[in-house]
């Protein structure tokens, strides 16, 4: 947590040096939350994992916006990646990774239209692992939860877009974000049913709802 702490004010930090004077540009500010579908990308991650995890991603963001075009855009989500696994008649199972994530975004917005605003973004995300476990149903027996030997830290990349409308006194945002894991998070998960398990990612679809003030 603490080493999550200091990289968000590290984040703060650069982006107040290389910003504009205060007076030059305007800085908001918001919340957002919404709907994950998360999967893990590597080899051999067993037959049946093809299917998603669905969680729940919230979090705020910080904008420095140097003109009406671009902007840098640091965020700090509570965030839930996994996947789900079902062999018919063997068992389901479900991996729990959950994530602090800090996402710092460079955003380019085109021009305000009847209140309405695009924007696109790209930038490097750093996560912070907060709870890493299966659960197992077997078809038959009892039901269990273990806990995975996961890497604390995590970095990607996130791209996506969304659409800004202004309500007069916010901005209503309706945002679709795909984050792509870039570092192999597991350590030993071969105690896992499906089978040998190594070099797996994360891989993430989002859509969010937010408001900026």
């Amino acid at each position: 947590m603490i080493r999550v702490i200091a990289v968000m004010l590290a984040v703060v930090m650069i982006a107040a040096v290389f910003s504009p004077p205060v007076s030059a540009q305007v800085i908001t500010g918001g919340l957002k939350t919404g709907v994950n579908f998360a999967g893990l990308r590597g080899e051999k991650t067993g037959s049946g994992f093809t299917k998603r995890r669905t969680g729940v991603s919230a979090g705020c963001f910080i904008t420095f916006n140097f003109n009406e075009t671009y902007a840098i855009q640091p965020e700090l989500y509570y965030t839930m990646k996994g996947m789900r696994q079902k062999v018919e008649e063997v068992f389901e199972s479900t991996i729990m990774v959950d994530y602090l994530e800090v996402p710092v975004l460079i955003v380019y917005s085109s021009e305000t239209k009847d209140n309405v605003k695009f924007s696109f973004f790209t930038g490097p995300t750093f996560a912070y692992n907060q709870k890493s476990i299966t659960k197992i149903s077997p078809v038959e027996g009892k039901k269990e939860e273990k806990d995975l030997d996961t890497k604390v830290f995590d970095y990607g990349l996130t791209f996506g877009m969304d659409i800004s409308i202004d309500a007069h006194y916010f901005k209503v945002i309706l945002e679709s974000r795909y984050t792509r894991g870039l570092t192999v998070i597991n350590k030993d998960w071969s105690n896992n049913p499906g089978g040998e398990y190594f070099e797996v990612r994360n891989s993430v679809f989002s859509f969010l709802i937010g408001f900026a003030l």
